[in-house]
C-alpha cells in the first residue's frame, strides 16, 4: 500500500479477501466463546437468532409458524472423503419454512448432542403435527 497512488489499487483489492477471511476467523473465535444461538418458536412465528454480545443476527428472518412444512432429522453418520478417509458427520435438524431452512446441529451448530436434537425433532413433530423425514433411510 506504500506504492504510489495508481499502482497501490490492485494491491489493495488483492488484499481484501485476506482481510475478510481474517475478520471471519476473529468473529468465529468470539462467537465460540461469547455467542449463542436461540431458536424461538411460539404460536405465531419461528425465528433463529445468532447473538454475540449485544448484537443479534436473524438468520434467516422470522417466518409464520403455519408456513413450517417439513422437519428433516439426519442422525450422526460416517462418510468418506475423496481420499477414502472415514469422516464423522454430526447430527442435524432442519426445519423447513417454504424454501428457508432453519438448521440446528451439524458441523457448526449450537446443539452438539444427538440425543437433544432427536428429542427436539420429536417434540416439534408432535407440536406441529408434521412427520420427521430422514433422508438417510431410503
Amino acid at each position: 500500500l506504500s506504492a504510489p497512488f495508481p499502482v497501490n489499487i490492485p494491491f489493495a483489492l488483492f488484499s481484501l479477501p485476506f482481510w475478510g477471511a481474517g475478520l471471519m476467523m476473529v468473529y468465529k473465535f468470539f462467537f465460540h466463546f461469547f455467542g449463542r444461538i436461540c431458536l424461538r418458536l411460539n404460536p405465531e412465528q419461528i425465528s433463529l437468532t445468532w447473538e454475540l454480545f449485544a448484537w443479534k443476527f436473524y438468520r434467516p428472518r422470522a417466518s409464520p409458524k403455519q408456513s413450517i412444512n417439513k422437519l428433516v432429522y439426519i442422525p450422526k453418520h460416517f462418510t468418506k472423503d475423496s481420499e477414502g478417509t472415514r469422516i464423522a458427520v454430526s447430527a442435524q435438524l432442519d426445519i423447513w419454512v417454504g424454501v428457508k431452512k432453519y438448521q440446528l446441529g451439524g458441523s457448526d451448530g449450537a446443539i452438539k448432542s444427538e440425543a437433544e436434537l432427536e428429542w427436539l425433532a420429536h417434540e416439534l413433530s408432535g407440536w406441529l403435527g408434521l412427520p420427521i423425514t430422514n433422508p438417510m433411510k431410503s
